[in-house]
């Protein structure tokens, strides 16, 4: 009996061990637990601070893989033989510019082609005196007319047929005016050709001002700024590959390009969920560094998959995107400007988005709604401009 007493006991006392150390766990718990919540209580009043709801803006964009349009000319080899680049990569060059040299292969023919130069150029002068001379007929025609024009009386039967053959003599005469404009750039064009081949190198001369580059990729006439109205998904898939000519050219072969410094286009494919569509005359901007520049939307074409081409006028033309077709930029097509406070000055109360605007020692929450939010700073309507308030 002593035994099964002295067993009894000792599972009392092993319980009553057990009971004390969960007890004693527990209450462990329970301190860690309040001590947490009082330095989080601490921390949260020293973290809190005021500030002042300030006028600001927030820009919203998107990247996109841009497509530009420029007016180019292409540089062709007017001989085959060695070429020599003259000009460095990238300059930007004046009408006239020297841009690189086409030393011949057959100088045989060179020679034949000089003779039969020289025969054109013959024609060409002669051609030039005629015209010269019709030109010199024309206008003392003119002018014979209208000093007999001066002296008959307004209105006359004789006056409307002089004034009708004025007419006509000023059709003549611009006719005539053009074809020595014509004639005179023929005969310019072929002495300079001449020259170049007595000199043994044809030289290929830069027809329009802009950038010289030695690279081109066989869209140099068919990706203008005019094909803004009618581009296609099509024309941003497709690869666009610049090549640098071969030392040995053919007669015809393209050495080059100079793109013309005055009109670009640059043409995105953009999400109207996003963005929504943009009217005819707003603008959009684009980012390059720490700059911001504004293109007006000349086209905005709608693609079968719900998205959108953009098309903008872009008069800043940055050779650092030259002379590829394709480029990656930030484009911007909003601008949101409004009172501006932090993401932490916001609070969440019964669904609905507070401010603690500051009150004497207190706060007051005050409703406010959310316009945007980049996740730093949120544009809100609620408060006014110079308001302080609490953030986190």
């Amino acid at each position: 009996m002593g035994d099964e007493y002295s067993e009894i006991d000792k599972k009392f006392r092993h319980q009553g061990l057990r009971l004390s150390n969960i007890l004693r766990v527990l209450g462990g718990l329970l301190a860690l637990i309040f001590i947490i919540e009082l330095v989080g209580i601490l921390v949260g009043n020293l973290t809190i601070k005021p500030v002042v709801a300030k006028w600001g803006t927030m820009e919203k964009g998107f990247w996109a893989d841009a497509l530009f349009l420029r007016d180019e000319t292409p540089l062709i080899a007017p001989e085959a033989g060695e070429l020599k680049l003259l000009q460095s990569n990238g300059i930007r060059v004046p009408l006239g510019e020297v841009a690189a040299a086409v030393t011949p292969n057959d100088f045989e023919s060179t020679e034949q082609d000089n003779s039969n130069l020289q025969l054109r150029l013959q024609d060409l002068n002669r051609d030039i005196s005629s015209l010269q001379a019709d030109l010199e007929r024309i206008t003392r025609e003119n002018t014979a007319k209208k000093a007999k024009l001066g002296h008959l009386p307004k209105n006359s039967l004789q006056g409307r047929s002089i004034k009708e053959d004025l007419t006509t003599i000023e059709q003549e005469k611009a006719i005539t005016l053009r074809n020595i404009e014509h004639d005179r750039s023929e005969f310019q064009s072929l002495t300079t050709k001449m020259n170049n081949q007595k000199s043994g190198k044809a030289l290929i001369t830069v027809t329009k001002p802009g950038y010289l580059f030695y690279q081109y990729d066989d869209w140099e006439t068919r990706l203008s700024p005019a094909r803004a109205h009618s581009l296609t998904a099509r024309d941003f898939e497709r690869s666009y590959s610049s090549r640098t000519p071969d030392r040995q050219v053919n007669t015809g072969m393209v050495v080059g390009k100079i793109v013309q410094p005055f009109h670009q286009v640059i043409a995105v494919i953009a999400n109207p969920k996003q963005t929504g569509i943009p009217a005819p005359g707003t603008s959009w901007w684009y980012k390059n560094g720490e700059r911001t520049y504004q293109c007006p939307i000349v086209k905005q074409l709608q693609l079968a998959d719900d998205q959108i081409i953009v098309a903008m006028d872009d008069a800043a033309m940055l050779p650092e995107y030259m002379p590829e077709r394709r480029a990656k930029i930030f484009v911007i097509y909003k601008y949101i400007t409004g009172i501006t406070v932090p993401v932490q000055a916001l609070y969440n109360k019964d669904g609905r988005k507070v401010v603690r605007v500051v009150k004497g020692d207190g706060y007051k929450e005050t409703k406010v709604v959310v316009r945007e939010n980049d996740g730093v700073k949120a544009i809100i309507n609620g408060i006014e401009f110079g308001t302080t308030i609490i953030s986190r």
